[in-house]
């Protein structure tokens, strides 16, 4: 049964008095489309939030216009949807781990993360589900590689939470993406957790996740699906949900063939993590 939340109960059922809520991402708008609702709420409650973004993007070009300086617009694009959640710069973190390679730099990437963790002692994490959503390799791995390092490192130290869709989402979305997906890679999320909890946006949050998927001009966000943005965000996503990490659990992942953009991944392999 999913469970009703307010923004306060993610910090309450942490022991760690930090009061610090750690988003970690592969790519500038990953933080809006997971976890857009969870930091409008957060800033509301005077609850620190941290954005990381662990690459600037370069390989998301959506027309010849960004070609060249795709990685300058993308992140100027996350500074400028901190600004719409009301974050201060110097909680905004952005890295340069390639773009559609993090899978090959996963050691590197382990060690960035582990110093992160320790340095901000978060009391929440969240990130990617094992299934990227897209299945894109970037979001499993950063997933992955969270899991092994708080499992290893954080146990009872931190409350990690996926961001994941419900049932509801996961149809719809799979329906209205049809037309935007290559046929190698459509929606599955036979890999993605079900979700424990449920935070409810209200409408002014809505509009303020409504300013924030605008700020990234560049990636035309939700305009190539079939459905109106404000119709996206009120019937479908006024709802966020997260599922809670069974750290001492295994979660199945599945790296796939992937083609998107400028993005082409070819290591197939299926584990648990």
């Amino acid at each position: 049964m999913i469970k009703r939340i307010e923004v306060q109960d993610f910090i309450n059922k942490t022991k760690n008095k930090q009061n610090l809520i750690l988003g970690i991402f592969a790519h500038p708008d990953d933080e809006v489309l997971n976890m857009g609702g969870l930091i409008i709420k957060a800033v509301q409650k005077n609850i620190k939030v941290v954005l990381i973004c662990l690459s600037r993007g370069e390989k998301g070009i959506t027309s010849d216009l960004y070609k060249n300086n795709i990685d300058v617009i993308r992140k100027k694009e996350f500074f400028q949807a901190g600004k719409i959640y009301g974050l201060e710069q110097k909680d905004l973190k952005i890295y340069n781990f390639p773009d559609g390679r993090f899978f090959y730099s996963q050691d590197k990437l382990e060690k960035k993360l582990l110093n992160l963790l320790f340095k901000y002692q978060p009391s929440v994490i969240v990130t990617h589900d094992p299934s990227g959503k897209t299945y894109h390799p970037d979001h499993i791995t950063t997933s992955i590689v969270l899991k092994k390092i708080i499992s290893r490192n954080f146990l009872g130290k931190t409350r990690f939470y996926y961001s994941v869709y419900s049932s509801l989402q996961r149809k719809t979305y799979k329906n209205l993406n049809k037309n935007i997906y290559q046929s190698n890679f459509p929606p599955d999320f036979k890999t993605m957790p079900k979700p424990d909890y449920c935070l409810k946006l209200n409408n002014k949050d809505i509009e303020i996740q409504k300013k924030a998927c605008l700020a990234y001009k560049s990636q035309r966000l939700f305009q190539n699906l079939s459905l109106d943005l404000d119709l996206w965000l009120n019937l479908l996503f006024d709802k966020e949900y997260y599922h809670l990490v069974k750290l001492q659990e295994k979660y199945l992942f599945k790296f796939r063939k992937y083609k998107y953009k400028e993005v082409n991944f070819k290591n197939e392999s299926q584990k648990k993590t």
